[in-house]
């Protein structure tokens, strides 16, 4: 009879061990997704004068950041003023200059954030990337007075290195480092891992 209970005892004992391994297992440590938009435009200043534009040139424009943590980027934002059923979207690897990932997405909702999801892209901490886009409208914005902004702006765990533009509606990768706008939407859920 006491060899049954200890039996019982035993088998329940590694029951509950198990079970709350396998628990422990099968949690996935999910961080919240988080968006570097909005606060970079407060931050720089950008925020205070908007203005919707229609170019007949045509440029890649976006932003070099890093992140502060490892992680992955999810989906992409994009808000302009006209439809583009072929929005190009490039996400660079600074040093070399070379496209890891270009997304052709269709805009179909003008002056409406759409979010698009896509295959997830690893991001290393304290590497230097940068998103773009090829497009010939955009919002414009700048500081009332028109000045500069100062660089890096971090905005929760993405650190914004600085607004970069090129000419023409080939994909390269933009060289010509602006501070005193912004010319968007353009941006990216970012989830850290860690």
């Amino acid at each position: 009879m006491k060899i049954s209970v200890l039996k019982t005892i035993v088998l329940i004992t590694a029951f509950s061990f198990f079970s709350s391994c396998n628990k422990d297992d099968d949690q996935t440590t999910n961080f919240p997704k988080e968006n570097f938009l909005e606060g970079y435009l407060t931050s720089s200043g950008f925020f205070q004068s908007s203005l919707a534009t229609i170019n007949d040139q045509t440029y890649e424009m976006g932003l070099e950041f890093s992140s502060l943590l490892n992680g992955k980027i999810t989906d992409l934002k994009v808000k302009i003023p006209a439809s583009n059923n072929e929005l190009k979207i490039t996400i660079w690897d600074t040093e070399s200059a070379t496209a890891l990932q270009t997304e052709i997405v269709n805009y179909t909702l003008p002056n409406t954030e759409q979010i698009f999801d896509i295959v997830d892209l690893n991001i290393v901490k304290n590497k230097k990337y940068a998103i773009t886009f090829n497009t010939n409208d955009f919002y414009y914005h700048q500081k009332f007075d028109e000045s500069s902004t100062s660089y890096p702006i971090i905005v929760k765990n993405i650190k914004i290195e600085k607004y970069l533009l090129s000419f023409g509606s080939s994909q390269q990768y933009p060289e010509t480092f602006i501070t005193t706008v912004y010319t968007g939407d353009l941006s990216f859920n970012f989830q850290p891992n860690e």
